[in-house]
């Protein structure tokens, strides 16, 4: 599979396309198909050697519909995301709640990039 590698830190110019082996999906381990990604600020730093970390244990997030059209791949993915959930290996870190009725107030505030978590709606 392709993917976007570097090897020593720097600019840009680090950053090359290279073919790397498929990852193995191993018990107790998901395998997220990526059609499209974008680069964080985070990610930058990293490149760049300004934030080393030996291991992630952070998922920053992740979206379903791309195999909406695959139901069965879609409720595996989901049943184990819930499992995962449910097993406190995963959890969902709360940033913020708002009623329902701030909607637009919420949407403001996820667009400030001041949020931390989850901005949750409450009817």
């Amino acid at each position: 599979m392709r993917a976007v590698v570097f090897e020593k830190v720097g600019g840009p110019e680090v950053l090359k396309i290279a073919e790397v082996p498929k990852p193995e999906v191993k018990p107790g381990t998901v395998l997220i198909k990526v059609r499209a990604a974008g680069i964080n600020f985070a990610d930058t730093l990293f490149r760049q050697g300004q934030w080393l970390f030996e291991k992630s244990l952070k998922v920053s997030g992740f979206v379903l519909y791309t195999v909406a059209a695959v139901p069965e791949v879609m409720r595996r993915g989901i049943e184990e995301s819930l499992r995962l959930i449910t097993e406190k290996k995963v959890r969902i870190v709360i940033g913020k709640t708002f009623p329902l009725a701030q909607a637009a107030e919420a949407h403001r505030f996820m667009e400030s990039r001041q949020s931390v978590g989850k901005l949750v709606l409450v009817p």
